[in-house]
């Protein structure tokens, strides 16, 4: 009995641990906007909304929140793009004297 307690123990610590490294994700994106913040944040919502351990409205909300953060990422990726691009533009425009 004692070992089944701690394997539930060790499970609902893991959700835990994934909550609380996604919140930390979620501000290390607030400050970056780096898609690949994005996209690590995503997946651990992914994570979540598939862990046995995370409570009922946990999951459903971390399920919905991957499909929002999937545009996150998406748009992340447009304006680094976009950033490149102009930069390339300016790189390569003649220069006036």
């Amino acid at each position: 009995m004692e070992m089944r307690e701690t394997e539930d123990d060790e499970r609902q610590c893991e959700a835990d641990r994934l909550l609380a490294a996604t919140i930390y994700l979620m501000s290390c994106h607030a400050r970056s906007g780096c898609p690949r913040v994005a996209c690590m944040v995503q997946h651990h919502l992914e994570l979540i909304g598939r862990h046995a351990e995370a409570g009922d409205y946990v999951r459903d909300t971390c399920r919905r929140l991957a499909a929002a953060w999937e545009m996150v990422r998406a748009s992340d990726e447009r304006r680094v793009r976009e950033r490149c691009e102009a930069a390339a533009a300016i790189a390569v425009a003649p220069k006036l004297h």
